[in-house]
């Protein structure tokens, strides 16, 4: 660890990686909100590779978009979905969170099979996260458009959409605050994602630095 802090002063005064200039990344507001400890962590993780960032609230299609074209310098806490066709983005392989989305509903509902669900029942779907179009590509039925974890649980709760994709730490936040009674079906997650940070290519030399610096504990 020694030898690696002494590396991050040295990028970071000299002309090693370019001085490492302050990047401008974009994170999402409700990501934050429901994944603060990852947040976290993403700093932490900056902070220790001696590189400066300025975190800007965006919403998705434009963080994408401008971390694309190189108008910003990347993106944190994206899955690999959401930057997918977007060669100019580049993972920094550092898992900082793991989720796993199950499916929810109301417990008025009977969750016999995905396939039974898919066939008879409305989802609700949030805007702007990639790993909701496996749920759309799916349903039988058109989805219910959302703009945020809370309102989703709010349609729910209105009998408006019948199921929710949503990972467990999501629903314990947003169900308590809003006196939402819900049961979780079936016994595996509908899906598992990897939350990282992309820089743009043209940040590509600073990557394994970024990496050295993680640490699982």
């Amino acid at each position: 660890m020694f030898v690696r802090c002494v590396l991050a002063l040295i990028l970071s005064t000299v002309g090693g990686v370019n001085a490492t200039p302050k990047l401008q990344l974009a994170y999402l507001e409700d990501t934050k909100a429901l994944h603060p400890q990852a947040h976290e962590r993403v700093i932490q993780l900056f902070q220790d590779a001696g590189i400066q960032i300025n975190l800007i609230p965006m919403p998705p299609k434009r963080a994408v978009s401008s971390a694309a074209t190189g108008l910003i310098d990347g993106l944190t806490l994206r899955t690999a979905a959401s930057v997918a066709g977007h060669g100019s983005l580049m993972p920094v392989n550092v898992p900082l969170e793991t989720i796993s989305y199950w499916i929810w509903s109301t417990p008025d509902q009977v969750c016999v099979d995905e396939e039974t669900l898919f066939a008879s029942k409305v989802p609700i779907v949030v805007r702007g996260h990639q790993f909701f179009d496996d749920v759309v590509a799916r349903s039988s039925l058109p989805p219910f458009y959302v703009n945020s974890a809370g309102s989703a649980a709010r349609i729910l709760r209105a009998g408006r959409g019948d199921y929710v994709l949503a990972a467990k730490s999501t629903v314990d936040m947003i169900a308590g605050a809003i006196n939402l009674d819900v049961q979780r079906c079936f016994s595996e997650p509908f899906k598992t994602i990897e939350l990282k940070v992309y820089l743009h290519q043209s940040h590509a030399d600073l990557i394994p630095h970024i990496e050295s610096f993680y640490s699982p504990n």
